[in-house]
Order: C-alpha cells, then structure tokens, then sequence
C-alpha cells in the first residue's frame, strides 16, 4: 500500500480520540460552572445534565476509537490486546473514582438537612458544597491535561505501518451507508451482537442494585462499595490477561468467548442459590463468586469486539464497535427502563433475569460461525 494511505488511515483514530477528550472536556467544564458560587450558577443548572449529555458522547466516540485505533496501529497478533487493555483502563478509571471521589468529599455528620440547628447545618452544607465544587475542578484539570496531551504529545504516526488489512478496508473507500447495509445484512454479525445483548444486558442493572439485592444478605454498606470495586478492579486484570492470552492463541475467539460465558454463567447460577434459595451461606463465598463471575463476563467485552471485527470484515471496525455498542446499550436501557417502571416486580426476578440472559447469550454464541476474514489477509496459515 502507498505511504499516503497508510499515513491518512493511522490518524482517524486519533481524530476520534481528539473529539472524545474534546467533548468530554467540555463536559467536565460544564459540571464546574454549576459549582461556581455566583448568580450564573443560580441561572445554569441545566448545564449540568448538558455536561453529563456531553460526557456521555464522548465515551460513545471513545469505544469504536479504541477498537479503530487497535486495529491500524497493532500489528495482528497484539491487536486483541491492545484492545483489551485499552478498555480495562476504562473499567480501572470506574474503580479509581470510587477511591478519589470519598478522599474530595467527606461524608456529612448530619443525616438528614432538617434539623433545628439551622446553623451548623448551613456550615455543613457550605462545606460538601466546597468539596465537590473542588472535586469537579480536580475532574476538570484531568480530562484539560489529557485533551491537551492529545494534541502536542500522542503521535500521529504509529512505531510501525498499520497491517495489511487495515490498509485493505481503507484503501477500499467503502461509502458508510453501504457498509453499513452490507453489515446489517450479516446474519452471523447478527447472532454475536445479540449474543453481546443478552451477554452484557442484565450485569451493570444487577450490579447497580447489589445493596438492594443484597440488602438481607449480612453485608455491610462498605462490604458492598469495597466489592464494587474490587470487582472492578479484577475485571480491569482479568480482561486484559484474556486478551493477551487470546492473540497468543491466534483463531480461537470464539473457544475463548464460550468458555469465559460458561464460566460466568455458571458463577451467577450458584449465586441465584445463594440469593434466592439458601438459608445458610458463607457471606466470603458470596463476594469471592460475585467477583469472580463479573470479572469473566466483563473479560469478554474486548473479545467480542474483535471477533465482530473479524466477521464484518471489510467493514470498519467504527461501524462494527458502534454496531455491538448500540446493542448492548439498548440491552441497559431496556433494563432500567423496567426496573423503573416496575421496581418491586424487577427486583424480584433480577438474579433469575442474569442466569436466564447470560444463558441466552451462551447459545447464541455456540450458532456464531466462526469466521476471521480479516486476519486471514495478516496470516494466510489461520
């Protein structure tokens, strides 16, 4: 391939990163100036809910970027990997705001703000107010000092050309409403995005109402928040190990995918028992299963990214990523559109619904067939 189109294609994901930390960065900034103490902040609350609209776009960019940028930087047998820690940071960024956020902002001493000692209270309320007002700016200076980092320090060029596939797809110059055709009429793309739907659907629900599901379970409320992120934390480790196990293994995606879904899946049945059936449980057992069997399903996220890829191939993998992206975010919102319709009803059927789903994603992953026609074009021998 030509230096110009191997030099054109290795810049769109720094593009998309661009726009990213750009967006989020203005979001951030946003969030600030409802903090501020003046008649603006008093007038722009809205921009609050704006700054979180704009931090959510960013993140929306952020993932095809991360699958794009593996791709066309990373030789073939490192590009699962990259792909893997790239999100892994994502998922330690989660578990590192639940560590920063309480050493910014104390909890109060009050309650609840009605109390007759008008006072102290007002002292009180000055003082988280300054907190998170002070938190928010800490937020503000990181994602400046990253987009800032994106433009004079990240370079434009990778260490080495982008593989011969990705010069391929892009040297092709497909039309994005035809590959987009051409992806939707893929059957098998089909059965792995809905097999991400189920796979993915009910674990960040459920996992969001862990203190209430597991409200009669003996754990405490800082039992709960260390499980959190721990759980987090292993998932961020795990995720990236599977990774790179998975390029070493060159081929064998979908083994990978299947036998970590089969692990999960195994995981949440025992703890629906635990939760829904057992009077008598180990309280240790219960948070060594919930860590272990969110870490396996969370591990899997890089890899059916790649293995989407690999299917849809010409495809971009932008269009891939935002493809299994929407479906798994329709998964979530489907799911919390429930739980607030019906709270009492969904709560009761959640741990039911996590087996049932991760279930469903499990056999629809063994009708995948399995297809790489992209590394094919990087290694002839798979």
């Amino acid at each position: 391939m030509g230096s110009n189109i191997e030099g054109s294609i290795v810049r769109i994901p720094i593009l998309g990163f661009g726009i990213s930390s750009h967006v989020q960065q203005l979001g951030f900034g946003l969030h600030c100036a409802t903090g501020w103490p003046s008649l603006l902040a008093t007038r722009c609350q809205r921009l609050s809910h704006i700054g979180g609209i704009l931090n959510g776009i960013g993140g929306v960019i952020f993932g095809p970027a991360v699958v794009l940028l593996s791709s066309t930087w990373f030789p073939a047998h490192e590009r699962t990997s990259a792909t893997g820690l790239m999100s892994a940071m994502s998922y330690f960024g989660m578990a590192a705001s639940y560590m920063i956020g309480p050493t910014f902002v104390t909890p109060s001493k009050y309650a609840s703000w009605k109390t007759n000692n008008t006072a102290d209270v007002l002292l009180e309320r000055i003082r988280v107010t300054n907190e998170i007002k002070n938190y928010l700016y800490f937020d503000f200076a990181v994602e400046l000092l990253l987009f800032l980092s994106m433009i004079f320090i990240f370079p434009s060029n990778p260490p080495k050309p982008p593989s011969r596939s990705s010069c391929l797809s892009l040297a092709m110059k497909r039309n994005f409403m035809v590959a987009l055709k051409d992806l939707l009429q893929n059957g098998n793309i089909w059965l792995l995005g809905m097999s991400a739907f189920f796979n993915f659907g009910m674990s960040g629900p459920w996992l969001s109402q862990l203190p209430v599901l597991l409200s009669d379970k003996s754990l405490s409320q800082d039992e709960l928040s260390k499980l959190g992120t721990w759980t987090i934390i292993s998932s961020c480790v795990l995720g990236a190990s599977v990774s790179r196990a998975s390029d070493m293994f060159q081929g064998k995606l979908k083994i990978f995918l299947l036998c970590f879904m089969t692990i999960a899946c195994s995981l949440f049945m025992r703890i629906l028992y635990i939760i829904e059936i057992a009077i008598d449980f180990n309280k240790y057992d219960l948070i060594l299963l919930i860590m272990v069997g969110f870490s396996a399903s969370c591990a899997t996220s890089p890899l059916f990214y790649e293995f989407a890829a690999e299917i849809a191939y010409p495809v971009s993998e932008v269009i891939v990523a935002g493809f299994i992206m929407t479906l798994t975010n329709l998964a979530n919102v489907i799911i919390y559109f429930y739980i607030s319709k019906t709270p009492n009803t969904a709560l009761q059927f959640m741990s039911y619904g996590l087996v049932f789903n991760n279930l469903m994603g499990t056999f629809l992953m063994i009708m995948v067939e399995e297809q790489y026609n992209r590394l094919i074009h990087d290694d002839p021998n798979i």
